[in-house]
């Protein structure tokens, strides 16, 4: 048997211990609920919740009365009391009240975007932790073989069995090993570092990732419904209606409002009763420039949500195509893998003393044990990260938690 095909034999065997973990139930829930207790998490909902009462700020009357009192003293005491009130004749309220509606509405998209966002992180987050936490198990596991190697290696020398070169080539191996643990636990430092921003001091009780069944769960995969609905394409929409609602009130600002008066007093000794009305003339500031900045504001925003529209349409069809070709690629390695034997590395070891296999083939199908081992991590950790784009561009991520 050559080398080659013995290290695949070790996969198998090496694969429950590395990359097949599972997790309690309701994970998916239990991390959705766990998130809502984060700063980062009530901030979002602080927000949302200051544009609710933004649009309620905005339903309110436009101007409040005013109230006034003057008093003369000279040879009779001369007073007057006065009430003024600014009228909305053109319906200015009304389109404060539209404009915060929307922007309610687009505070609510926002939310949904961005906590969408903030768990699709925190997926790849935990994805990224345990393929680094993997690859560092497996480094340290290919140096704790490489040292019995050579430590066997040293025996057998002793006894004559081997030559001075299979002990060079022992000490060789173990040696280039270290810096490729040294490598693997930095990036597994790197990774848990970038997840305890995302989930805090707790994030150890969510590392352990459900078994590799839900991560073949897709969701929904009609791309036209989910266009419609994507969350991302409905925030550009509700942009685009707070830039029209703008243009409305710019337009009722170009028309002033007038204000009306009831005076009531006494002056020398007679008792005083009037009316005013006064109009602000919009001669040196007519808002038509404000108005014209709107509107192309507004144009801006229809042209950002198309072009949102049109990409998120395509990058729904690429994700989906991405992340069925790796599932493809993973199912073909899990295939290929779960037919080998489970003695693999026994075999290797029994034929190496037995003198079949020279040192040097020996470390060579170590190598490719170890690679082959390493794809098989990078491979998982690739198909949960396209599974999350697709969930991501989708907006499906909190759907998929709730499910698992």
């Amino acid at each position: 048997m050559k080398p080659i095909y013995i290290a695949l034999a070790l996969v198998s065997a090496s694969l429950p211990a590395y990359a097949q973990e599972k997790s309690g139930e309701n994970w998916g829930k239990n991390l959705i609920t766990f998130t809502h207790r984060l700063p980062q998490v009530q901030a979002l909902k602080e927000r949302l919740s200051a544009a609710n009462y933004d649009r309620t700020a905005k339903s309110a009357l436009l101007y409040n009365p005013t109230a006034s009192f003057d008093v003369v003293n000279e040879d009779t005491t001369n007073f007057q009391v006065g009430i003024n009130q600014t009228l909305d004749l053109f319906g200015k309220r009304q389109m404060r009240r539209e404009f915060g509606t929307a922007q309610a509405k687009l505070a609510k998209q926002s939310f949904e975007v961005a906590y969408q966002d903030y768990l699709a992180d925190v997926l790849v987050g935990l994805s990224e932790y345990e393929a680094a936490r993997l690859q560092l198990v497996l480094a340290e596991k290919h140096a704790s073989n490489l040292q019995a190697l050579a430590d066997l290696t040293k025996k057998r020398l002793e006894n004559g069995d081997l030559g001075n070169a299979d002990g060079t080539l022992a000490t060789l191996a173990l040696s280039s090993a270290y810096p490729t643990i040294a490598e693997e636990r930095t990036k597994s430092i790197e990774a848990q570092a970038r997840l305890k921003t995302l989930l805090g001091s707790s994030f150890a009780d969510f590392t352990t990732l459900p078994n590799q069944v839900i991560w073949r769960d897709s969701g929904s995969i009609d791309t036209d419904i989910l266009l419609a609905e994507s969350p991302r394409v409905r925030e550009a929409y509700e942009r685009y209606q707070v830039a029209r609602a703008a243009i409305g009130i710019a337009k009722k600002n170009r028309k002033a409002d007038p204000t009306v008066g009831v005076v009531a007093g006494r002056d020398g000794g007679a008792a005083l009763v009037g009316v005013n009305v006064s109009v602000p003339l919009n001669i040196s500031k007519s808002f038509k420039a404000s108005e014209q900045a709107t509107s192309r504001r507004s144009l801006a925003a229809e042209m950002d949500y198309r072009q949102i529209q049109q990409a998120i349409g395509a990058e729904l069809e690429g994700t989906l195509l991405a992340w069925r070709e790796n599932t493809r690629q993973l199912d073909l390695y899990d295939n290929l893998t779960g037919a080998a034997p489970e003695e693999g590395l026994k075999l290797l070891k029994a034929r190496w003393e037995m003198g079949d296999m020279s040192t040097a083939e020996f470390l060579l199908a170590l190598d490719r044990w170890r690679e082959s081992v390493a794809a098989g991590i990078k491979l998982r950790a690739l198909q949960r990260r396209s599974l999350v784009t697709w969930l991501r561009t989708s907006g499906q991520v909190k759907d998929w938690l709730g499910r698992h």
